[in-house]
């Protein structure tokens, strides 16, 4: 299993969380793609010839739907990563599928909280997923992030010791 990577370089706390999911989920998942897509193709080229404009619309527009509700998934799931730069002034996030990567969310930071979301246990290691807040214009936190993929606990505790690094000067 790839492990995740968690680095302060350059007054940058730069955090990659990789999906950690078992090879039989993996190889189950692919299998239900290519189970999807065979049976969209096979319809196209069986259909009678008086009907292929109207099939090729239909197939094209299910596997469309198709791609972005599961097969993105099934990205995700595979080669994810979710790709976190903490600076002092902001926090940039963006999300890695393997073959195509979203958007740099870019995130102004007063200052950064990070918090639990979910705590759990998967054989006897503890593992959560994490809140990212900064303070609104009231001081009250607002939550900027949230992560998606489990986090070890351990690699949370360097976080918090790294970010309180990273903040250190600014709180004195």
């Amino acid at each position: 299993m790839d492990q995740n990577i968690l680095v302060l370089k350059e007054g940058k706390i730069h955090f990659i969380l990789i999906s950690q999911i078992n090879d039989f989920v993996k190889k189950s998942l692919i299998l239900f793609n290519i189970l999807i897509y065979s049976v969209l193709f096979y319809s196209l080229i069986t259909s009678e010839q008086s009907k292929l404009i109207t099939t090729f619309i239909g197939v094209s527009i299910s596997g469309a739907a198709f791609f972005f509700l599961v097969t993105r998934l099934t990205l995700w799931n595979i080669y994810g990563k979710e790709c976190i730069s903490i600076s002092r002034t902001e926090l940039r996030v963006h999300k890695d599928y393997g073959w195509f990567k979203s958007e740099v969310e870019v995130h102004q930071l007063k200052n950064l909280i990070i918090e639990i979301r979910d705590d759990f246990n998967i054989k006897d290691r503890r593992f959560v997923t994490l809140d990212f807040s900064t303070d609104s214009t009231d001081n009250t936190p607002k939550l900027i992030y949230y992560t998606t993929l489990k986090t070890p606990f351990e690699e949370y505790q360097k976080l918090v010791e790294m970010t309180d690094l990273l903040f250190q000067n600014q709180r004195l």
